[in-house]
C-alpha cells in the first residue's frame, strides 16, 4: 500500500478544502494526529471499517476485529469542519499573504495538504452526508421525513442522512475502539433553510414575476446576503470578547475533554466539531480587522445584472443578493466590497486561532 509518512513526531495533519457553490457552504476538514503513521494507515481505518461484510465473510477475521486487536497502536484524529471558505483561502499566496495564518501554515509545513479536489455536493446537508457516511449524494437511500416517499439519495439541503443510519465515520471509529467526542455543528440529517430549499426543488425555474426596483430586489427565498459586515469592538487572540463566542465555548469544552482524555484513557480518540464561523452573517471584532493588510486584496469584480449568466442571476436573487434601486448605489462600491472581504478574512484569521488551541492541547 503506497504511503506517505508524516515526519513529525506526534503530529499527522491533513488539511482538505472544498470550495463549495459560491461560499454557500465551504468546508476545511483539519485532522490532526498525535502518533507517527502514514497517511494510508489513517485513511484505512475508515476504509477497512467500512467494507461490506460479504467481501470479508471468507477471511479468518473481520477487519473490525483486527483493527480492535491494534487500536492503540492508531492515531488520534481531531476533525474540524469551517463553513463558507474559498478553498483558496488555505493557500500562501492567496491575496498576496493579506493574512497571517501561522497555525494552519505550521499544519501544511508538518503534513500532508489536498489541494485539488471536488466536494462531492454543492450544499451544505448533502455534502456533509458524504463525507461522514462515505457514500456519494446519489447513493443515500432513505424514506423521506414528511412524506415517507423513498428516495435514493440526497439531492438539496432538505436531505442528509437518514436518522437510523448507523455507519457515520464516528460510529465506525467508535466500533473499532476510538473514544469519541462529537461537538458544535452536524447537519448530516437535514441542513438550515430547509423550508425554502424544499420548496425550490419544485421551483427554481418556474417564470415567477419580479421587480429588481423593489425591496429586496426582485424576489427572494432567503435573508441575509445584502450584508453591512459588522465590526464589533474590542476582541482578542482568544475568545474574549469574540463574537463568535458559541464557537469558543465549544472549542473550550471539546479541548478540554481531549486533554483530560489524553491523560486517562488508554484509547485513541476521534475528536470533532463543526464551527459556525465563516458562516455569514459577516462579522469580527477590531482586534481580527486590524490584522487583515487591505493593500493586498484584490477586490472582485462585480458583473452587471443584464451581463450575468441567467443561473447566475436567479441565483443572486433568490438569495437576496441584489438590493432595491434605492440602496443599490453603496452594495456594488469598491469601498464596500474591500470591506466584506476584509471582514471574511479577519473571521478566516480567527478560525486559524482556533485551530491552534487543537493544537497545544496535543503539544
Amino acid at each position: 500500500r503506497s504511503s506517505v509518512l508524516i515526519r513529525d513526531v506526534w503530529l499527522h495533519a491533513v488539511i482538505a478544502m472544498a470550495f463549495l457553490y459560491r461560499l454557500a457552504c465551504g468546508l476545511f476538514a483539519c485532522m490532526l494526529g498525535f502518533s507517527m503513521v502514514s497517511c494510508s494507515d489513517a485513511a484505512g481505518i475508515i476504509a477497512d471499517a467500512a467494507a461490506p461484510r460479504s467481501s470479508v465473510a471468507q477471511g479468518p477475521a473481520s477487519p473490525i476485529s483486527e483493527m480492535k486487536s491494534t487500536v492503540r497502536t492508531r492515531p488520534n484524529i481531531v476533525f474540524l469542519v469551517v463553513e463558507s471558505t474559498d478553498g483558496r483561502a488555505w493557500s500562501r499566496n492567496y491575496q498576496d499573504g493579506a493574512v497571517d495564518l501561522p497555525h494552519i501554515r505550521s499544519l501544511q509545513d508538518k503534513g500532508v495538504e489536498f489541494n485539488s479536489h471536488y466536494a462531492n455536493a454543492p450544499v451544505c446537508c448533502p455534502s456533509r452526508a458524504t463525507f461522514w457516511s462515505g457514500r456519494h449524494a446519489h447513493n443515500i437511500p432513505h424514506s423521506q421525513r414528511n412524506s415517507n416517499i423513498f428516495v435514493s439519495g440526497a439531492w438539496n439541503n432538505y436531505e442528509g442522512l437518514p436518522p437510523n443510519f448507523t455507519k457515520r465515520m464516528d460510529q465506525i471509529l467508535e466500533q473499532v475502539g476510538y473514544n469519541v467526542k462529537m461537538s458544535g455543528k452536524f447537519d448530516w440529517t437535514t441542513g438550515a433553510h430547509s423550508e425554502n430549499v424544499h420548496l425550490n426543488a419544485w421551483t427554481m425555474y418556474a417564470r415567477f414575476p419580479y421587480n429588481l426596483s423593489a425591496s429586496p430586489g426582485g424576489w427572494t427565498d432567503e435573508t441575509g446576503c445584502v450584508d453591512e459586515g459588522e465590526i464589533a469592538s474590542g476582541g482578542s487572540s482568544g475568545a474574549s470578547g469574540s463574537v463568535h463566542k458559541d464557537d469558543w465555548d465549544i472549542l473550550q469544552s471539546t479541548v478540554s475533554w481531549i486533554r483530560q482524555n489524553a491523560s486517562l484513557d488508554p484509547r485513541p480518540f476521534f475528536v470533532y466539531q463543526g464551527m459556525s464561523i465563516v458562516h455569514p452573517p459577516y462579522r469580527t471584532n477590531k482586534y481580527w480587522y486590524d490584522r487583515v493588510d487591505q493593500s493586498k486584496i484584490v477586490v472582485p469584480e462585480w458583473t452587471d445584472l443584464d451581463q450575468m449568466h441567467p443561473c447566475d442571476f436567479q441565483s443572486s436573487m433568490l438569495k437576496g443578493c441584489l438590493p432595491p434601486e434605492s440602496s443599490a448605489g453603496e452594495f456594488y462600491t469598491v469601498k464596500h466590497r474591500l470591506h466584506i472581504r476584509t471582514v471574511y478574512l479577519a473571521m478566516v484569521a480567527e478560525f486559524d486561532a482556533m485551530v491552534g488551541e487543537y493544537i497545544k492541547a496535543g503539544d
